[in-house]
């Protein structure tokens, strides 16, 4: 039997989802949920990862196997530059953005004077994240629209703006709320970001701090800036819920994404029912 993880009753991510890559990581595919319709979400059409900047020599072969056609790159312009993307296969189409987002979060973290004030920071940051992605999301669905599979989104960590993506994609394909969460909780289980910071040269997952500054901050604020918490997936479909009433009309207002193309998603990206 395949290793789960668990965000609730009944509610089991398989961890064969992890795809392995040499120097990638947390790096999933988004098939195999089950959406209320009772199709399910075809496996190896999107997929979602921390930073492409430390893949390996050897990482051709896996990679190719994948078939991507698109990268979205959701990170600042500044994240790029200091750990550029490293893709191995040729005749892929990179998105990517130049506007600003915010610059990061260590100077609020830093200010932190215990966990609870850095898990309070990054409740908030959840809020703001439908608003200050949707420039971004946009295009990336947009993209899957209009049938540019395979597709892969990423961001630094992999974890907060990444996971907010994967969320709305699960949402709006109609998968439940406690299997999207597990989803989301599976980068605790997947990736150790102090090891990432301390065997890669140069990386910050997207904090913009040296890995020496973050390890000098107390454990336990640094886990509660690490972690994929539920409070914090909570918070990001909360200001959905009270700015847009549901999710539906968030992609139709924020992202341009209508009910008849929202159709077209669920065509392209859920499994056929088979009779029984």
């Amino acid at each position: 039997m395949a290793d789960t993880v668990r965000a609730g009753p009944g509610d089991a991510v398989d961890l064969a989802r992890v795809i392995v890559v040499p120097g990638a990581f947390n790096l999933r595919d988004l098939g195999g949920f089950a959406a209320s319709d009772g199709r399910r979400v075809r496996w190896r059409h999107v997929f979602r990862s921390g930073s492409l900047g430390y893949l390996s020599d050897t990482a051709g072969e896996a990679i190719a196997r994948l078939g991507i056609r698109v990268i979205c790159d959701l990170r600042r312009a500044d994240e790029r530059r200091r750990e550029p993307t490293r893709w191995p296969v040729p005749d892929v189409t990179h998105l990517s953005w130049d506007d600003p987002l915010d610059a990061g979060i260590m100077e609020q973290v830093r200010d932190a004077g215990s966990a609870a004030d850095v898990r309070a920071i990054m409740v908030e940051m959840y809020r703001h994240l439908p608003q200050r992605l949707a420039s971004r999301l946009r295009p990336l669905f947009a993209k899957m629209v209009a049938g540019d599979l395979p597709l892969m989104f990423h961001c630094s960590a992999g974890k907060d703006r990444t996971g907010t993506a994967a969320a709305l994609l699960l949402s709006v394909l109609g998968v439940p709320r406690t299997a999207i969460l597990a989803d989301y909780l599976m980068t605790n289980d997947v990736v150790d970001f102090e090891t990432v910071l301390s065997e890669r040269r140069g990386a910050d997952i997207g904090l913009g701090a040296r890995p020496a500054s973050l390890f000098r901050m107390a454990a336990d604020r640094r886990r509660a800036l690490f972690a994929a918490d539920p409070d914090y997936l909570a918070a990001m479909f909360s200001a959905i819920d009270e700015r847009y009433g549901t999710v539906e009309r968030y992609f139709a207002d924020a992202l341009g994404i209508d009910a008849a193309q929202r159709g077209v998603l669920a065509d392209r990206l859920l499994e056929p029912q088979v009779d029984r």
